[in-house]
């Protein structure tokens, strides 16, 4: 590999990755505003039906899957939201946890990444006990 992929820092890299952010932003922005629609539009459109309760528990289900969907994205925005305000201030690419540089590869995977590999399989092993 060269320096421009080896190395977050450089102006190639950081650019790169501020189009992948900014990307990744613009997809998760339209499935939150995709979502907040289609709820509305749910609301709007609910007929008093009588459901049976293996309706409902269906309906039921369907909802909070879609929740689920709808708070993963909202929180992966915030992420990258974030990621794009350490780069503007020029904190971008180094572990919060040891200050050491995140490698590219990791950041090219997963460029709102705020752990370097190590750090990161330490922090899910603690928040997962182990």
């Amino acid at each position: 590999m060269n320096q421009a992929t080896d190395n977050p820092s450089t102006d190639a890299s950081l650019g790169t990755l501020r189009e992948l952010l900014s990307f990744r932003r613009s997809e998760l922005q339209s499935a939150v505003q995709a979502a907040d629609l289609a709820r509305q539009q749910q609301r709007e459109q609910a007929a008093p039906d009588v459901m049976d309760q293996k309706d409902l528990g269906e309906v039921e289900v369907e909802a909070h899957l879609v929740q689920a969907h709808e708070d993963r994205d909202r929180f992966e925005l915030r992420q990258v939201d974030q990621a794009l305000q350490r780069m503007s201030e020029g904190r971008f690419g180094n572990c919060v946890d040891c200050g050491e540089p995140i490698g590219m590869p990791r950041l090219l995977v997963q460029p709102a990444a705020q752990r370097c590999t190590r750090c990161e399989t330490a922090h899910e092993a603690r928040a997962h006990g182990g």
